[in-house]
């Protein structure tokens, strides 16, 4: 399992994701609720930013947990979800969006699926995390 300050990709993940995050959760006395608020998170991708922002999630803040993750392969989803101790995985997108136990979701998926995730998602009254475009125009 990857920890804070190990290599991955080349990249020290001393300034990755995880490290804004733990930024922020440090940080939680200035945005209200924060530290009130225990949430379920639908993790979207097993790839390089669904691994940062589990690894984020899952060692820096014990209160907030990835519940469900979503892969296109059962093999990498199976396996993401054992490798980070994940109830629950899914290779049905909308199935993983409509986990009446997770209130949030976080996408690291290629940015031609954001829109469409977002829009699922907002139907189904869950906060999204999508530090990508949201569209690929402006347009959409």
């Amino acid at each position: 399992m990857l920890k804070y300050g190990d290599s991955f990709f080349g990249m020290s993940l001393k300034f990755t994701l995880p490290n804004v995050y733990q930024h922020l959760i440090q940080k939680q006395h200035q945005l209200p609720n924060m530290s009130q608020q225990t949430h379920k998170i639908i993790m979207l991708g097993t790839g390089l930013i669904g691994t940062f922002y589990t690894m984020g999630i899952q060692q820096n803040r014990s209160s907030d947990q990835v519940c469900t993750v979503y892969s296109r392969t059962e093999k990498r989803a199976a396996a993401f979800a054992e490798e980070w101790k994940i109830p629950k995985w899914t290779t049905n997108m909308e199935e993983a969006i409509n986990d009446p136990e997770a209130d949030l979701v976080v996408i690291g998926l290629p940015n031609h699926m954001h829109l469409e995730i977002v829009e699922i998602a907002a139907k189904a009254d869950k906060g999204v995390l999508c530090t990508k475009p949201l569209g690929r125009t402006a347009k959409e």
